[in-house]
């Protein structure tokens, strides 16, 4: 199996015994395809024995920045090996240090602008307007507050196109900082 499948956000693929050879913390050349050319630095964040080997991928080429599950020895190698190069064995100490706490990373943007999450649209004099408020999921869906009536919300510059859903055909204008107005006097903006 070479190619990746996408599972809720999380990129996979099998995994074989290869992975003891693997520290959680330690940076390693990781690539979805197993192509040469494709490998890029990675972290490896989980590694439970006899579990599934995950590395967190902060940037990707062509593929989206995230957590990937590793196949075999043929999409990861340690850090400054060439490529074909066999992985070496990881040297462990006697004791265990507990891993540091990593620090959370950042919520990606939907098209470029509008982070996942719910917002709230507040009218003239600051009043939170009924109807308005609304959850983007980082797919570039959207639903109302309770989850219901969903549509897609796209960004493309500083505009914000609701399709489908109880905002279908609202544009918002001026996104900055995952804020912007909509209708004469409204504005949208994380809650």
């Amino acid at each position: 199996m070479v190619a990746a499948a996408m599972l809720g956000g999380t990129h996979a693929v099998a995994q074989d015994g290869f992975a003891a050879q693997y520290r959680v913390g330690q940076k390693v050349h990781f690539s979805v395809s197993g192509n040469a050319a494709d490998f890029q630095t990675c972290t490896v964040s989980e590694n439970p024995s006899g579990g599934l080997m995950r590395v967190r991928c902060a940037q990707f080429r062509k593929w989206a920045a995230g957590n990937y599950i590793v196949y075999g020895p043929a999409h990861i190698r340690p850090l400054g090996a060439p490529a074909g190069t066999a992985p070496r064995p990881a040297s462990r100490p006697a004791t265990m240090a507990k891993p540091k706490p990593k620090p959370k990373p950042p919520v990606p943007a939907v098209g470029g602008g509008l982070k996942p999450g719910e917002y709230a649209c507040y009218g003239s004099g600051g009043r939170i307007m009924i109807g308005l408020g609304f959850k983007v999921a980082a797919n570039g869906r959207y639903t109302d507050l309770e989850g219901g009536n969903p549509g897609t919300v796209s960004v493309a510059g500083g505009n914000v196109t609701f399709r489908g859903g109880h905002m279908d055909g609202q544009v918002g204008r001026d996104l900055s900082n995952h804020a912007f107005r909509i209708g004469l006097q409204a504005r949208c903006e994380p809650y």
